[in-house]
């Protein structure tokens, strides 16, 4: 039994002396005796192993807010670089989230130490969609059928990157044109692919063969990870450009939004999506001019002006 299911570790923490209690331990018990989705888990413990580094034997009491906006401050990119926003809110809430736990899990006194602070405001960023060109000469790079049936999952079903990985054999219903899928927060949705995507999933499991269990897509080591996904990505996309920028993995799936903003009911696309907020599905319709355009049009019939 592991420390994550034993009621006698859960007790022991939480009952320890939260005058003696370190960041480097309530770190390993925010992580470790939690029921955390692994990519929640591996998203916080890279966002906490700086400052678990910085601060592992200070005691978690004595931390405050001088402490933390010292700290914020002072983050820096490899490079020696001040951090983008996003960067910079990204840590901001792994912590702002982990020192709200701890404030309630050992009553620290003063209550977290990430009240009054605040994250840094992001500029609007409109997601970036793919070009009908563009997404042409991508797959026609790709051969792997493994490969072809993950971006165009990511293309036609509007799936996150590491929902798509974390997908099980089980959580396949296409004969009933549906997929399982785990989002953020362990929150469950169905998703639809399109009859392409299904197509490819499908030639790629025959393909595979035995077990048909378990992840859906692997390598040689288990599970597909992330970095090797991302490296493919890079690989089928060297040399092709968006506006002079490297093409990211996630404007699949915001191809996916935008191609559809517009034409399908904005809750439902969210719902797709898997968004939490409707504001940002609604951002999708601002990256496809069309559909404004189509929009002022028939406003122009409607109304009779010529």
């Amino acid at each position: 039994m592991n420390s994550t299911t034993d009621p006698f570790f859960r007790q022991a923490a939480q009952q320890l002396n939260t005058e003696k209690l370190t960041v480097s331990r309530a770190v390993q018990s925010f992580l470790y005796d939690r029921e955390l989705t692994p990519n929640t888990r591996k998203t916080y413990k890279s966002n906490l192993r700086r400052f678990r580094r910085a601060y592992g034997n200070h005691p978690v009491q004595k931390v405050d807010g001088d402490l933390m906006k010292l700290y914020l401050d002072g983050l820096r990119s490899a490079q020696g670089d001040v951090l983008a926003p996003s960067t910079y809110n990204r840590h901001f809430n792994t912590l702002r989230t982990f020192f709200n736990w701890v404030a309630q899990f050992h009553k620290l006194k003063r209550g977290s130490p990430m009240q009054g602070l605040e994250p840094k405001r992001l500029p609007d960023r409109l997601p970036r969609d793919l070009t009908i060109s563009v997404q042409e000469r991508i797959f026609r790079r790709i051969t792997s059928l493994r490969d072809r049936a993950l971006f165009t999952l990511l293309l036609e079903a509007g799936l996150r990157i590491n929902e798509a990985l974390s997908l099980d054999i089980e959580d396949l219903k296409l004969g009933e044109g549906r997929i399982r899928v785990l989002g953020k927060g362990g929150t469950e949705r169905e998703a639809y692919p399109s009859k392409e995507a299904i197509r490819y999933v499908k030639r790629y499991v025959k393909e595979r063969g035995r077990p048909l269990s378990g992840p859906l897509f692997v390598s040689r080591q288990g599970r597909l990870s992330y970095d090797m996904a991302y490296r493919l990505f890079r690989r089928y996309t060297d040399g092709i450009t968006d506006q002079g920028k490297p093409l990211s993995i996630h404007q699949l799936r915001h191809t996916y939004g935008s191609r559809r903003a517009g034409k399908m009911d904005a809750l439902i696309l969210r719902d797709l999506m898997g968004h939490k907020s409707l504001r940002t599905t609604q951002q999708y319709a601002r990256v496809n001019p069309s559909v404004l355009q189509k929009a002022v049009r028939r406003y122009e019939i409607g109304e009779g002006v010529s």
